[in-house]
């Protein structure tokens, strides 16, 4: 069935930037607090906002019409989130050790070392 949004993502899709400027106002709302609650931060949130406009006017013809262009959307904007959340974690962790001024250690191996090492015997003594 044709309905307004599908008709205006056909459009979308043939190149119309003045359909994706309509899809856009209609969705950004959803697409922020979607963002908010996730990220928990306002500048973030917005440029999450931004950056999955841009995605999906990027995209917009590998949009199937097999769900709901809002459904879609959203989704982009969880991975988007999601992706963001990854990088400050990681910036975190990254400034934590410099102030720390510990170097990182990431991976089972490294983890395994250490709890080999912790089960040493205190009195133990080398040879």
């Amino acid at each position: 069935m044709e309905t307004p949004e599908n008709v205006l993502v056909a459009r979308a899709q043939s190149g119309s930037e003045d359909a994706f400027a309509e899809l856009a106002s209609k969705h950004s709302s959803q697409i922020y607090k979607c963002s908010l609650r996730i990220l928990h931060n306002h500048e973030d949130a917005e440029d999450n906002l931004q950056n999955v406009l841009l995605q999906a006017f990027r995209n917009i013809n590998s949009f199937e019409s097999k769900s709901q262009f809002s459904t879609w959307l959203v989704r982009v904007a969880i991975n988007e989130a999601l992706m963001k959340l990854r990088k400050r974690q990681r910036s975190e962790a990254v400034a934590a050790a410099k102030e720390r001024n510990t170097p990182l250690h990431n991976g089972r191996k490294e983890k395994y070392k250490h709890s080999k090492i912790n089960k040493i015997p205190r009195t133990a003594s080398a040879p």
